[in-house]
């Protein structure tokens, strides 16, 4: 489906303050190691659930398909819909993992079915709301595989980065193998 041009605009005079952007990027290097560029990688909204609204509007396009695990936080399915394309829902289950502990998992097979040729993104929220599921290491690069497999653009929410519990380690999507091509931008 070819993208229109006309629909892409620029934001670049409303990104949030410069001191403030630069104080991002100064903590996403301290507790991640990762450097981001504050001019181009930051862009400051009214919170995680604006900025996935946004992030869906720039790159979503009518017709469209977003892969949206489920249970999800309230707005990603509508979010999906308001940008005019059919969310694919890929559902998390309850199992338990290693020592016993309750997880949430998803079906491979599912999340490779829910991607097709009109799939442009997919909403990964890590750790997951309302489960609280951290996506593993080789979760991640299955997913980041089929970003690129799919050229389509993976929109990760990692705003309860801090909040984990078990044990959990968060990874950030973009630290994972093949995570980088598969072109993910992350929010919160």
């Amino acid at each position: 489906m070819p993208r229109d041009p006309r629909r892409r605009q620029p934001v670049r005079d409303h990104v949030g303050a410069k001191g403030f952007r630069e104080a991002l990027a100064a903590k996403t290097g301290r507790f991640t190691g990762m450097q981001v560029d504050p001019e181009r990688e930051i862009t400051v909204t009214c919170g995680s659930t604006e900025a996935m609204i946004a992030a869906l509007l720039a790159v979503v396009d009518p017709g469209d398909e977003v892969v949206v695990f489920e249970p999800f936080y309230e707005n990603y399915g509508p979010d999906a819909v308001l940008c005019g394309a059919t969310p694919r829902f890929v559902t998390l289950r309850p199992t338990l993992g290693a020592g016993g502990l309750r997880t949430w998992a998803y079906d491979p097979g599912e999340l490779r079915r829910a991607f097709g040729p009109r799939t442009r993104a997919v909403i990964l929220n890590t750790p997951n709301n309302p489960t609280g599921k951290v996506f593993s290491r080789p979760e991640l690069e299955q997913i980041a595989a089929l970003c690129v497999e799919h050229d389509c653009l993976a929109i990760t929410d990692e705003i309860y980065e801090h909040i984990l519990f078990d044990d959990h380690e968060h990874l950030r999507s973009r630290r994972c193998r093949g995570c980088a091509s598969a072109r993910s931008r992350s929010t919160g």
